[in-house]
């Protein structure tokens, strides 16, 4: 019996803008995953967690006398308070991680082997750590939804939560881990 020879199929390689784009992509998602499973992630959010019912709990005491609904602005202002901390505690354990965490696997030499170039790992990184704290904050954000409608609270304002999330806490977190 004759055996027939084997068709491999032909192969182009890809070095443009589509291709850059999908390796950041690709680098951006397995950090993130990396970030969230990780446990000293989990325990810290879910202290961080703990922290902002409480604080968003108390964010309508008594103001001159007079208890107030707990609006979406005093909510919003609770989650940026008191969600600062621990993310000022995240940032350079995971800079520290991330950027060091070839070398901790001693797999650097390979990693700079790679095709994606070294400037798209670190901006896939920097996205993943983003991507990791807005987590956190969209957690905390459903947090305080939570207690709002405990209080008795239904008028929620999610513009104003995208608008403080994204206008206010996502810049300074991008400016400490920068």
């Amino acid at each position: 019996r004759a055996t027939q020879p084997v068709r491999l199929p032909t192969v182009s390689l890809a070095f443009g803008w589509q291709a850059r784009l999908r390796q950041l992509v690709s680098q951006a998602w397995f950090f993130f995953v990396a970030i969230v499973r990780e446990p000293v992630f989990l325990t810290i959010a879910c202290v961080g967690l703990i922290f902002m019912i409480l604080g968003a709990w108390f964010a309508d005491s008594l103001r001159y006398g007079t208890a107030i609904w707990p609006v979406t602005g005093q909510m919003l202002d609770a989650i940026i308070r008191r969600m600062y901390l621990f993310i000022v505690v995240l940032t350079p354990i995971y800079a520290g991680e991330l950027v060091w965490r070839e070398r901790q696997l001693g797999v650097a030499g390979t990693t700079d082997a790679l095709p994606a170039p070294t400037a798209i790992t670190l901006t896939g990184k920097f996205i993943a750590f983003l991507g990791a704290m807005l987590t956190i904050e969209l957690c905390a954000v459903v947090a305080t939804l939570m207690v709002q409608t405990a209080k008795g609270y239904h008028h929620y304002e999610l513009r104003l939560y995208a608008r403080g999330i994204l206008g206010i806490a996502m810049p300074t977190i991008s400016e400490i881990a920068a």
